[in-house]
């Protein structure tokens, strides 16, 4: 199964929290794939983990190279900007989330997250389909 994952899961391969586990496991049995920005935003949900870690110590940072290893086909957002903004209107949702949707669209693939936000405004739609969370994932 092609998929599409969005920062919020990619996080969980370097963090240990609740789905981190079957998270680990996606790239085991799926193809993925992820508009280029992700590893940018995958960058900033980590540096705010080790900003708010009073106990992070400065070799924490050394995970920021371990993005460019993440098991993702990056697939490049400048010509997804169009279909993208359509969505967000539609969905009246942020367009960067909706780039995730437009990889998935155009892959003919589903979006995993975590995201509630995202997963509700597609609910009803015609992308609802195209979204998924990661614990709903066999």
């Amino acid at each position: 199964m092609n998929l599409v994952v969005d920062a919020s899961v990619a996080a969980l391969w370097f963090l240990d929290e609740p789905l981190s586990d079957r998270a680990s496991e996606l790239p085991r049995f799926h193809d993925l794939s992820a508009p280029d920005f992700m590893a940018a935003e995958l960058a900033n949900v980590l540096w705010k983990r080790v900003h708010r870690d009073p106990d992070a110590r400065p070799e924490d940072a050394a995970v920021f190279a371990a993005i460019q290893h993440v098991p993702v086909r990056f697939v490049a957002t400048l010509p997804l900007v169009a279909a993208a903004g359509r969505m967000a209107v539609e969905l009246r949702h942020p367009v960067y989330d909706c780039l995730y949707l437009a990889v998935a669209e155009m892959q003919d693939a589903t979006v995993v997250t975590l995201d509630q936000r995202f997963l509700q405004a597609t609910a009803g739609t015609c992308f609802e389909d195209r979204l998924m969370h990661l614990s709903e994932l066999d």
